[in-house]
């Protein structure tokens, strides 16, 4: 299994290697990127402990998210953030449509003064959980994931 620093140091390549000022566009994912997130999305999900997982890593230990969430149950918020997988999917493979409601979700997050710090910790929050679900996460998953969930990232943000 990778670890949580081998995950962080993934995240940093990524991002040192990409281009300073341009934004990741689902037209630049990699389908071989796609495949794998799918896949392994597909594996993780069919765990009992993924949607657990999932709320544990994400709302632990981090005041800012929980105040945030506050008075929703946590019922609600798995569901909320599977949601989101599945507009990660149809954001890698472009589906017709998706953009208008992603500009759309943007500006509600905006609103609701989510930044791009919080959409961090959503991102690495959603990796660790892919890493202990997935039986075959590797690095190359994991920099598959990083590339998914950046491209959805940068047209909320």
């Amino acid at each position: 299994m990778i670890s949580t620093t081998e995950i962080m140091k993934i995240g940093i390549f990524v991002k040192e290697n990409s281009s300073k000022n341009k934004v990741m566009d689902s037209k630049d994912i990699k389908p071989t990127n796609i495949y794998l997130y799918q896949a392994s999305l597909n594996r993780a999900i069919n765990t009992s402990k993924f949607c657990d997982r999932l709320y544990f890593n994400f709302m632990n230990g981090n005041i800012e998210i929980a105040n945030i969430f506050k008075g929703r149950s946590k019922e609600r918020i798995q569901h909320k953030l599977q949601t989101t997988l599945d507009l990660v999917a149809d954001n890698a493979n472009q589906v017709p449509g998706n953009n208008i409601y992603l500009e759309m979700l943007g500006r509600i997050h905006t609103k609701r003064h989510i930044t791009p710090e919080h959409f961090k910790r959503w991102k690495f929050a959603v990796i660790n959980t892919i890493a202990e679900c997935d039986p075959n996460f590797d690095t190359e998953i994991c920099a598959a994931w990083e590339e998914v969930l950046t491209a959805l990232i940068d047209k909320l943000i």
